[in-house]
């Protein structure tokens, strides 16, 4: 992951030309998993050679560096969930806010 603070970590990972902000917009999120996406939408970072499989990606290193929760009837459990998974990461309670900080690349980089 990286040494330093978070921050510190998260400019060496971007520095890194095959490390894309987002791996799949919260549209493709959607369509592939409406039922949980439309709940909870993470910002993963991730470190080294990223390669996409049938059921996500694998990567060197991963940290979850941002969360969204949705305002629903288990909104609380969820975002415990999150807490306690990504301890110190931050939570938004807008996800087009979240989005805008962590946009989608324009296109996927493999």
């Amino acid at each position: 992951m990286g040494t330093g603070t978070r921050d510190g970590a998260w400019r060496s990972a971007r520095s890194i030309p095959m490390i894309p902000t987002a791996w799949w917009t919260p549209e493709q999120l959607l369509d592939q998993y409406e039922d949980h996406a439309k709940r909870v939408i993470a910002v993963i970072r991730m470190e080294g050679a990223c390669i996409e499989g049938d059921r996500g990606v694998k990567s060197n290193a991963a940290e979850i560096v941002a969360w969204w929760v949705a305002d629903c009837d288990d909104t609380a459990m969820l975002a415990a969930a999150c807490e306690a998974s990504a301890p110190g990461t931050r939570r938004f309670f807008d996800r087009d806010v979240m989005i805008g900080l962590y946009p989608p690349p324009p296109e996927r980089r493999n």
